[in-house]
């Protein structure tokens, strides 16, 4: 060949790709910088300042070429720094395209970086084959608005697998031996950002994610992690990792949306969409964070899974690694969004070190399970919802969606109380149509604040716990099913939390739908702590074990006139305690139905513990206007109060079982019967209606004047006895005598005696009849207000009438 034509084809294989073919095409294998094996034979330039776009594909028989590129190799293909100086790194840019279709493109291990996307958009299209890039990172989109990275990994028509960005391993299919990050949408030196990254995995794509190392650190080991990135640094423009069905990316490290935080305005955003039948993301080791320090959101549908697995055998240190934690909104600035519907599920699998899920961890977290949507957790490792101050956490179940804790795990929503700066952890389980169930305890305002509202569908759990340290816990049933396998601790907890003494608060409100409570059930349990329970439609059932309204704090239950409660425990000793161990205080209101089998209602009267009655200080109140049932009575205790309505408002009170108002000898307090008399009521005061036997032992009478009729022609009815069996004993304040200038006509009446309540002297009459309006021959108790007290009235015989009481001998008509 003339020597001018070897000069003129030196020139032209300087010259711009661009001026031989829209694509430069690998026909050899080889060092990317051997022009021989690309057609036009000369370097392509693919970067920033090249033109160049590449095809990388099979040679005639089919067999895959293979393109390596050596990591640090001088010049690059064309990239140039934030400075504009030279770039050895190897990459995509201005408007390049990098297609592998049935070769392979390899770069050499190091720690080199890789960028799809440099200072303008650049692609990398793996229809068919491989690349690896053991590299130090792959960043997707680096410098600026402009530099946007775009990764196409599969085209959907071939076999599963058959395209591959591998970050693993080297090109002879082994590990690396290093670590590798995978940026989407990275900035340099806080200077250029706003850029984006795109990540496609079609139905035949595979993206193998980096590995982690292990290095000694004295006694213990530091694992160092491959990371992924999605949405590194802020942008205006959501990156995106994007599987669709039959794709597939395994993670092997770190996994995040959302890194950064806010930047000139803008904060960081990410998105990973697994979307279709057979598209799968597995995770087995490294932290998952959706919405690091910026905004993160993840979404799984259309039969698509996430899997994370439990921590292996690591092969360096011999021992396996803790769990890395699963976060949404892991730091104060993180906000963190997760959503699964139509038949996707995200999964933590079998095993204790697959991390525990942080949904609000400093920041915020929601997770939305929405229609065929399913979270499974399979492992021991626990679920926290609103963990750190100042963080909000929240589950919302709707319609056809599940949220399931397989082994025995425990939820806690509301984890942390408030610090100096930041109000308390608050989390949020919404159920609306969907299920909830739990293997595991559930509880409810640990130190934080915690709601789990059931508005339709149903709630599933072991134990149930409310309120068990400083914090705040509310439950709201509305309708649905709500099923409580274990204990219900509604105001404290036992195990760690039992001596427990902060200022816990606790709320279960029903007002529909049916609740059933397995086994104990204490409202106020922990010193200091509070609990209620209203109950104010539905039903609600208890099977097995006691129930303490007041154990050793304040517990209030309410049931209200269109509730029903069954107590169905039917051990001797499965007593409802209402005021139970030493200066607990209870307080049970009964406006609808409670039934009682078996054992009985215990009111101000002790703890069955020590085998014996009346031997706590705990006080309990027992009012209302509806009906409790008790086959087992009701016991009023020393240091228990009953009434019709509540303390401060007039009701009718019926009791289908006996009634025992009993006084220990020598207590400091009495069992008392407290009547309001209220002249706006339609009863005018109290009324206990009890179908059984009544037994006064040492019991007073008490209450307050409201106003109401005076004189010889008013009528109190406070005590019916259906089975007209009647009290067996006067009241311990009841008077012999009185100077009462209508006392001698009460006594013509048939008057027993005389008692002060509240100010107003009454005749009482225990023979009365209220059927007949009788003052005698029946066996109800009836008072008769006598209008103005005169000196020295009655309250100035009281002590003389206590001390006759025992002087008389017992009054008995059984």
């Amino acid at each position: 060949m003339p020597s001018r034509f070897v000069v003129i084809l030196s020139i032209l294989s300087l010259l711009p790709a661009s001026l031989y073919s829209d694509t430069i095409v690998a026909k050899g294998s080889g060092n990317w910088h051997d022009p021989l094996i690309w057609d036009p034979e000369f370097r392509p330039m693919t970067g920033t300042n090249g033109s160049d776009s590449v095809l990388i594909g099979t040679d005639e028989n089919g067999v895959a070429r293979i393109v390596t590129w050596v990591g640090g190799t001088a010049g690059g293909v064309g990239n140039v720094t934030y400075t504009n100086g030279a770039s050895a790194d190897f990459g995509v840019d201005n408007g390049n395209t990098i297609t592998v279709d049935g070769g392979i493109l390899a770069h050499t291990k190091g720690t080199n970086w890789v960028r799809i996307g440099n200072w303008g958009e650049g692609t990398l299209d793996i229809k068919n084959g491989k690349v690896f890039f053991p590299v130090g990172e792959v960043q997707i989109g680096t410098h600026g608005t402009a530099a946007n990275g775009i990764v196409r990994i599969g085209d959907g028509t071939g076999a599963a697998g058959s395209a591959v960005m591998n970050l693993w391993a080297t090109a002879d299919g082994n590990w690396s031996g290093q670590t590798t990050a995978l940026n989407l949408g990275k900035q340099q030196n806080n200077t250029f950002y706003g850029s984006a990254g795109f990540i496609t995995i079609e139905s035949d794509g595979l993206l193998e994610g980096g590995a982690h190392t292990t290095t000694p650190n004295g006694s213990a080991w530091n694992y160092n992690q491959s990371v992924t990135r999605i949405g590194y640094y802020p942008s205006l423009v959501e990156s995106v990792l994007l599987i669709k069905a039959g794709g597939r990316f395994n993670a092997h490290g770190t996994v995040e949306m959302g890194s950064s935080g806010i930047l000139n305005g803008m904060t960081s955003k990410g998105l990973l969409h697994l979307d279709g039948e057979g598209a799968l993301m597995t995770m087995d080791f490294g932290e998952f964070n959706i919405g690091r320090d910026g905004v993160g959101r993840m979404i799984i549908e259309n039969s698509a899974q996430f899997i994370k697995s439990t921590n292996a055998l690591d092969a360096t240190s011999g021992v396996i690694p803790k769990g890395f934690g699963n976060n949404l909104g892991r730091a104060a600035s993180g906000v963190g969004t997760l959503t699964i519907r139509t038949n996707g599920k995200f999964i933590r699998d079998t095993g204790g070190n697959v991390g525990d899920l942080y949904i609000g961890a400093s920041g915020q977290g929601t997770i939305y399970v929405e229609t065929g949507g399913e979270l499974i957790n399979r492992s021991t490792n626990w679920d926290w919802i609103g963990v750190a101050a100042g963080s909000v956490g929240k589950v919302y179940v709707s319609s056809g969606g599940l949220y399931s804790v397989v082994t025995t795990a425990q939820i806690v929503v509301g984890r942390d109380a408030a610090n100096a700066t930041l109000g308390a952890a608050t989390g949020l389980i919404e159920i609306n149509g969907g299920s909830m169930v739990s293997n595991g305890d559930v509880h409810i305002g640990q130190d934080g604040s915690g709601t789990l509202r059931l508005i339709s569908g149903r709630a599933e759990m072991l134990k149930l716990s409310m309120g068990r340290g400083a914090g705040t816990g509310l439950v709201e049933v509305m309708s649905g099913e709500m099923l409580i396998k274990g204990n219900s601790y509604i105001g404290g907890d036992t195990g760690d939390y039992a001596a427990n003494t902060s200022l816990g608060t606790a709320t279960f409100n029903q007002s529909g739908g049916i609740v059933t409570a397995t086994n104990a059930i204490s409202i106020g349990l922990g010193t200091n702590h509070t609990g209620t329970v209203n109950i104010t439609g539905g039903e609600f059932y208890h099977k097995v074990s006691d129930v303490s309204v007041g154990e050793k704090g304040t517990g209030y239950l309410y049931i209200g006139k269109d509730a029903k409660f069954y107590e169905q425990a039917t051990a001797s000793d499965a007593y409802l305690f209402v005021g139970r161990l030493n200066g607990s205080q209870g307080t049970m209101i009964v406006d609808g139905y409670l039934e009682k089998q078996n054992a009985s209602v215990r009111v101000g009267h002790g703890n069955d513990a020590a085998g014996s009655e009346n031997n706590t200080t705990g006080r309990g109140t027992l009012g209302g206007s509806g009906t409790i049932n008790s086959q087992g009575g009701v016991y009023v205790g020393s240091y228990g109060t009953l009434t019709g309505g509540t303390m401060t408002s007039v009701g009718a009170l019926t009791i289908q079982g006996n009634l025992n108002l009993v006084t220990n000898t020598g207590a400091a307090s009495q069992s008392t019967l407290f009547v309001n008399f209220d002249r706006s009521s339609p009863l005018g005061a109290d009324r206990i209606i009890v179908t059984g036997e009544i037994y006064v032992d040492g019991a007073r009478i008490d209450g307050t004047w409201g106003g109401g009729e005076t004189g010889l022609e008013s009528r109190y009815w406070i005590v019916l006895s259906d089975t007209g069996l009647g009290l067996s004993d006067f009241f311990t304040n009841m008077v012999w005598d009185s100077d009462h200038y209508l006392a001698s006509d009460y006594w013509n009446m048939g008057a027993d005696g005389f008692v002060n309540i509240g100010g107003m002297d009454f005749a009482m009459f225990y023979q009365a009849d209220f059927d007949t309006g009788a003052l005698t021959g029946g066996n109800d108790l009836m008072l008769s207000a006598m209008g103005a007290v005169p000196e020295p009235g009655i309250s100035s015989l009281a002590f003389l009438g206590f001390t006759c009481l025992f002087m008389r001998r017992r009054r008995t008509r059984r």
